[in-house]
């Protein structure tokens, strides 16, 4: 990693942050929650502006409706954040 005149160059900001009910599916007695994060991420190739993007990457975890957000929140957004590294890792990369 360079702090500056790199062959790529990776923009991101959260743009969502929603946390809502979730209707209970076949054999549960109650619904969840859901946690859905979302980035958006601009993505600067200077070698190939071929390969360029501005895309948003989500992803969302369920947990139990009997707990609150604050009890799972540091836990979820853990998860939440690793997979949405891996998405754009592998966006970006996916050319080599």
């Amino acid at each position: 990693m360079v702090t500056s005149n790199g062959d790529w160059s990776i923009e991101g900001k959260i743009t969502g942050y929603v946390n809502v009910g979730v209707a209970p599916k076949a054999n549960e007695t109650s619904g969840s929650n859901r946690l859905t994060i979302t980035m958006k991420i601009s993505f600067t190739n200077t070698l190939d502006e071929k390969q360029d993007f501005e895309k948003d990457f989500s992803f969302f975890q369920d947990y139990e409706q009997q707990k609150t957000l604050f009890e799972v929140e540091n836990a979820l957004i853990e998860t939440l954040l690793d997979q949405i590294v891996l998405d754009i890792f592998q966006k970006t990369t996916s050319n080599w």
